[in-house]
């Protein structure tokens, strides 16, 4: 239902649409001259709250009923008072004086349960989703010159959402009382840019000490919605300007997607220049492109599949965006579409760059270690809290900073060697894989696969596991190791690292990737020629997918680019001849075949590379859904 009503006082000639019902008391007509403008659904929904509310104990508190009588009347009358919008306290004050003197028998014990009776009648029609009720209510608190509750305000902006324009005012006589809040400043700021007034509405930004995304957003989609006018595509980068240096906002794709469509739309990029924006520090034309791009691959990993269309949308007509996104366009200096990057070269067939393998920063892989170090201690102590919940005890040094103390010492251990790994297993992983047991005949089938390829591997294999019998909490029994197994632990003692028990083994061999290893440059090490498997060293042999560490680890930027350059998957297959109940014919040893899945040859974020020889950057973007190595790719030559 569309939500409207205007005050009869701004238009004296019109009546109301229709009369309170016949079982409503109407006081005298002198008193209130004039009438709600307002459907008959809305004042039945105001009448049946209302009259529900004002006799409950907790609202009349013990009042006389006489003394109610009267307030009930008004409260039941569709008879308006008039006034003016409250924007001070004196104002507010002037328009209870007003009410009052008309009402001039009215005690103040009878204005306070009247106040009582409007903000039930909200926190009633919120409950019910009477949005009629709160309309007719709002209305009553106006004109009675009342200030309610903060908390009731936020109650009239919830159960009036719907409805613009009342939104609006309790959003401004909010702002005029209390303190502005991000919900009430954003609408306020609808407001001004449904009246076409972005400027008014961009100083209301400033009432905010945090702004955030959704307050900019309405202001940014009416400049770019404008894009034929070149003073409001200015207008749109100086906002989007602010928004990066706002600390509150976070960037998504859909502001790009819509800054990057206007501009393209109105050929920015390609011919005309808009003027001012150097002060604003814009480049023009195509370096204006790369220039928002550039800071786009920082805020971003990927684009959804409609933001990419809207990007190619604003460089091509609507049929043949949808053309882009199936496959490339040339269209005079423009390379535009949905390619499939080479999985093994990294090379574009369209552009023929090459996209690289973006590999994580000293810094950051310093602050994936430390990190990595800090949960190891808030794992322990959780570890130590659920003992203790079942009646258990930990032995009273292994705390948190004993977990730390040890993942540290495994960090130093790895430092001072000589010789650097080059590939980490994660043990128990591979040793699981496709059984409910410990199968360390898997774990020595990966180790001599790896040193077959010219890798020197560690194991990271936890404690528990290197005893003659252990519990498997997964089969809910107990495992006897046998004398095969026992026989493979010794062959790899010299590439084993043993977890001490109750520390959690995940974090040694994901500390093991970004833990400094003697004067070892990796990234060197990637290069060499040397190693068949792509990646960068140490690589890291896990089917794990890090659920369980992925959010408090990383942000997402740096997962990714972790996990990309260091993770390599793996496949066991067994080899043996096997007789009907899965046993080996004639008692053979099992034998495996393992593949490898190396890590990624590209990085899976956007990416600018040049075409060489030239000044022409091409763009590579992700988008979510399309396989690993599909990109959409941009280029725009001069």
């Amino acid at each position: 239902m569309k939500c409207f009503w205007f005050l009869l006082f701004l238009f004296p000639s019109i009546h109301s649409f229709s009369p309170p019902p016949p079982s409503t008391p109407t006081p005298p007509v002198t008193n209130m001259p004039t009438s709600y403008l307002i459907s008959e659904e809305i004042w039945h929904q105001y009448t049946r709250v209302v009259s529900d509310v004002m006799t409950r104990p907790r609202v009349t508190q013990k009042l006389d009923p006489s003394s109610l009588q009267t307030v009930q009347d008004y409260l039941l009358s569709n008879r308006s008072f008039p006034y003016t919008p409250a924007k001070t306290q004196e104002q507010l004050q002037q328009q209870r004086g007003l009410f009052l003197n008309v009402h001039n028998q009215w005690t103040m014990q009878q204005y306070d349960y009247l106040t009582r009776c409007l903000g039930y009648v909200a926190d009633v029609s919120a409950k019910t989703q009477s949005t009629g009720a709160a309309q007719v209510a709002w209305y009553k608190i106006q004109e009675c010159g009342m200030l309610p509750r903060e908390s009731t305000l936020s109650t009239f902006l919830y159960v009036l959402r719907g409805c613009e324009q009342e939104n609006e005012h309790v959003a401004t006589f909010h702002d005029a009382f209390y303190a502005p809040t991000e919900k009430t400043v954003t609408l306020r700021i609808q407001s001004l840019v449904a009246k076409q007034d972005p400027i008014a509405a961009e100083q209301l930004l400033q009432l905010l000490p945090c702004q955030k995304l959704r307050t900019f957003w309405p202001i940014l989609q009416y400049y770019c919605r404008r894009h034929e006018e070149p003073t409001s595509l200015a207008a749109a980068l100086r906002l989007f300007r602010h928004m990066r240096k706002a600390p509150g906002v976070i960037l998504d794709a859909d502001v790009y997607g819509l800054l990057l469509s206007a501009l393209g739309r109105h050929g920015v990029f390609t011919s005309s220049s808009l003027e001012g924006i150097y002060e604003y520090g814009y480049a023009q034309g195509r370096e204006l492109w790369n220039q928002l791009v550039t800071g786009m691959a920082e805020d971003l990993l990927e684009l959804t599949p409609a933001v990419a269309q809207q990007i190619a949308e604003g460089f091509l007509d609507a049929a043949r965006s949808t053309e882009a996104m199936e496959h490339v366009i040339q269209k005079d200096k423009l390379t535009i579409g949905r390619v499939q990057i080479d999985a093994t070269t990294g090379k574009c067939p369209a552009t023929g760059v090459t996209l690289r393998l973006m590999a994580l920063t000293p810094s950051q892989r310093q602050q994936v270690h430390d990190t990595l170090l800090e949960m190891a201690g808030t794992q322990h102590e959780e570890y130590g809290a659920k003992l203790q919940a079942r009646g258990k005890a930990m032995e009273e040094k292994r705390n948190g900073q004993y977990a730390q103390e040890q993942l540290r010492q495994f960090s130093d251990w790895l430092k001072q060697r000589e010789t650097p790994y080059t590939a980490i297993v994660d043990g128990p992983n591979v040793a699981y894989f496709g059984h409910g047991n410990v199968h360390y005949s898997q774990v020595w089938e990966v180790v001599q696969e790896l040193q077959r390829l010219g890798e020197r591997p560690l194991v990271v294999m936890p404690q528990k596991y290197l005893s003659r019998s252990f519990w498997l909490s997964g089969l809910g029994k107990v495992q006897e190791l046998n004398d095969q197994d026992q026989a493979i632990i010794d062959k790899l003692k010299d590439c084993m690292y043993v977890v001490p028990s109750t520390c959690l083994d995940d974090y040694y061999w994901m500390l093991a990737s970004v833990a400094e290893q003697g004067s070892t440059d990796f990234v060197i090490v990637q290069q060499d020629q040397m190693f068949p498997l792509t990646g960068l060293r140490p690589l890291l042999i896990t089917n794990d997918q890090m659920r369980d560490h992925r959010l408090a680890l990383l942000e997402p930027r740096l997962f990714r680019r972790w996990t990309s350059c260091h993770i390599v998957n793996y496949m066991l297959r067994t080899c043996e001849e096997k007789d009907g109940n899965g046993k080996a014919v004639n008692g053979e040893e099992c034998s495996y075949e393992t593949k490898f899945f190396p890590a990624q040859v590209f990085s899976g974020e956007i990416q600018g590379n040049g075409i060489q020889g030239t000044d022409t950057m091409v763009w590579h973007f992700p988008v979510s859904g399309w396989s690993e190595s599909e990109r959409f790719c941009f280029c725009l030559r001069q």
